[in-house]
């Protein structure tokens, strides 16, 4: 009888080891948990201030754009009261966004001149690259009227724009180049007013409704791409090669 006993404490000692043991790799466990539970924390309030600038910045941008007053200017004439109101920034995104703000706030400037604010974007930038092809010594094949006006066809969400408004914004830009801020040629503003060469390539897709159509300016060891897909979106992209 006492060595039934006896045996009966041996495992209750042992079985009591055991539990210590995993009463020890549970609060390890825990202990992990816990840091990932803070790690994760920690990310989703970055994301969160990120979030915040990020939302702060646009809103700067807006008030910045909003101060200037674009009503009964045609497009080249506000492009040139805009691009001479600060210097470009060197990364292609803020661009994008910059001219996106330009066009959104040109539109509600003039109503009724586009049918979106994607047309006046696009419009914003083909004009932009026929100052770099008429204005720089660099380029030899000088874009036509003819030719601005082919390029920007059926960017109206899907429509012509009028001849005589392409005609009129080819003239200005003809007679009198884009005066821009100094810069020190480091950044996108030299390669998008003084590229070494520059032109244009079309894509057409699998479906005659859709093609993409490419404005590469070279300076240096720097490309610049600028994408216009037929359905009104785009894409501009700078490459260091």
């Amino acid at each position: 009888m006492m060595e039934c006993q006896t045996d009966f404490a041996v495992e209750e000692k042992m079985e009591i080891e055991r539990l210590k043991m995993h009463k020890e790799i549970l609060l390890e466990d825990i202990e992990k948990l816990k840091n990932q539970i803070e790690n994760v924390m920690a990310d989703i309030q970055g994301f969160k201030s990120a979030e915040d600038k990020e939302e702060m910045n646009l809103q700067i941008l807006k008030a910045f754009v909003d101060l200037h007053e674009f009503s009964h200017l045609n497009l080249v004439q506000a492009l040139r009261q805009f691009l001479w109101s600060f210097r470009l920034p060197g990364e292609a995104q803020k661009i994008d966004r910059m001219m996106e703000a330009f066009a959104t706030r040109y539109c509600n400037c003039n109503p009724g001149v586009f049918q979106s604010t994607d047309t006046c974007y696009i419009l914003s930038f083909a004009i932009i690259m026929l100052n770099t092809s008429l204005h720089n010594p660099n380029v030899k094949d000088k874009t036509t009227l003819e030719r601005f006006i082919s390029m920007n066809r059926g960017i109206n969400n899907g429509s012509d724009l009028p001849d005589d408004l392409l005609t009129n914004l080819y003239n200005s830009i003809h007679n009198e180049p884009f005066k821009i801020p100094e810069d020190d040629g480091n950044d996108l503003t030299h390669t998008f007013f003084n590229p070494d060469r520059e032109g244009w390539l079309l894509k057409l897709g699998t479906s005659l409704t859709r093609s993409l159509s490419l404005f590469l300016s070279l300076s240096g060891n720097c490309t610049t791409v600028h994408a216009f897909i037929s359905d009104g979106s785009s894409i501009t992209q700078k490459l260091n090669l």
